[in-house]
């Protein structure tokens, strides 16, 4: 398959994904993008946008106001629309939110007794939807989609209905004929913001607990899309996509996890940030490597990575093979991560400070202090409170 087709395909899957991400908060669901026929418009949008293959795995929502709000936003006018024609059904507005790296501006509206919530979101691609949403104390949660349903798994208690291009009168009527009315947990309107992003921590949580879509959901969700001629490596890069993000940012969170259990100051995590790396056994062959040696060929850098007069590159290449077949006969990505780091004579600069259990069990090391690093103190606080999560293992 050619580099063009290639990119196409996943630009499509991360375009996919981008519409996702918020709303997994309330089930798992693809949205149906209406760019018009032209695929390749709606690739330059997704290119223009950095569409990724998969989406971040936290969301921080910002709250806004009228100030904020571009007088030209993609799809401004249908967003207004839907969001009069929620007011027109009794539903108080709560709040605008944005979402700054999933590019999606929200407004929140909220009907009490029984409590039901409605989530308006606006893509800045132009795409408008809407969910009617309501949660239970038992933490499970009913949401009516103004979407269609592309066959993704669901999130375990999420009971989710599909009514593509629903009117969103229809979908309310619809939703409080059917929806549980007892036991719902109330959600005050300040806190209902957090709570979004709690839902969505939790929701990609499982996520990483099953490595991402599966096989058989990827080629649905390509259908869906009408995507045509998809290939066994075309799925199998979105695959390696979600391997390596979720092995990244288990890595992330175990770090965070040592610094916490450390009490170490802000100054103290700063200072060290770049140094210290976290090894698991979900990490890829690719981020071992680059533990070690700073960076590493990953799938999008293949092409740039064939310098074989190079001597580091030449080690480096050698320590990715060498990693890659260790992982595919089953040995562990602690083990791989000591045997790659004996290879390369670096053991010595490399300090073992500890372990922790959760997200994920990983050894932290310290890797040696590189001379062009410098410690800027006013760089913005990173010391947001851990999720509590564990990922077996």
């Amino acid at each position: 398959m050619g580099d063009s087709a290639m990119g196409l395909f996943l630009k499509i899957i991360g375009g996919f994904v981008v519409s996702i991400i918020l709303l997994l908060v309330l089930g798992w669901f693809f949205v149906k993008w209406k760019f018009g026929k032209i695929l390749t418009t709606f690739v330059e949008q997704l290119a223009a946008l950095g569409g990724s293959t998969v989406p971040p795995f936290r969301m921080n929502l910002r709250a806004i106001d009228a100030s904020d709000e571009a007088d030209e936003d993609a799809g401004k006018d249908a967003f207004v629309e839907l969001c009069e024609d929620v007011e027109d059904l009794d539903f108080d507005l709560v709040g605008t939110f944005a979402e700054d790296e999933m590019m999606l501006k929200i407004k929140l509206f909220v009907q009490r007794q029984p409590d039901t919530w409605i989530v308006v979101y606006q893509h800045s691609t132009g795409r408008v939807w809407a969910d009617v949403y309501r949660c239970y104390a038992d933490e499970t949660a009913w949401t009516f989609c103004t979407v269609g349903n592309p066959g993704l798994a669901m999130h375990p208690g999420q009971t989710t209905e599909w009514f593509a291009d629903g009117a969103i009168a229809d979908v309310v009527r619809a939703f409080q004929s059917k929806a549980p009315t007892e036991n719902i947990a109330s959600v005050a309107d300040e806190k209902f913001a957090r709570h979004i992003e709690a839902k969505y921590a939790v929701c990609m949580n499982w996520q990483i607990q099953r490595g991402g879509p599966t096989v058989e959901e990827i080629r649905t969700m390509a259908e869906y899309e009408q995507v045509e001629d998809v290939t066994d490596e075309m799925v199998d890069k979105v695959r390696d996509a979600w391997t390596t993000a979720i092995s990244r940012f288990l890595s992330e969170m175990a770090v965070k996890q040592y610094s916490k259990e450390q009490n170490l100051s802000k100054e103290e995590v700063f200072r060290q940030e770049d140094r210290v790396v976290a090894i698991h056994d979900r990490m890829s062959p690719a981020a071992l490597v680059e533990s070690i040696y700073g960076w590493s060929p990953d799938d999008d850098d293949d092409d740039d990575f064939d310098d074989d007069d190079d001597p580091e590159s030449r080690r480096i290449n050698e320590a990715l093979v060498k990693a890659t077949g260790l992982i595919e006969s089953g040995v562990s990505g602690k083990e791989v991560f000591r045997r790659v780091l004996e290879d390369s004579g670096r053991e010595q600069k490399f300090e073992l400070l500890g372990q922790v259990a959760k997200p994920i069990k990983a050894d932290i090391w310290l890797r040696p202090e590189d001379d062009e690093d410098e410690f800027d103190d006013e760089d913005e606080d990173m010391m947001d409170e851990v999720d509590d999560f564990t990922i077996d293992d």
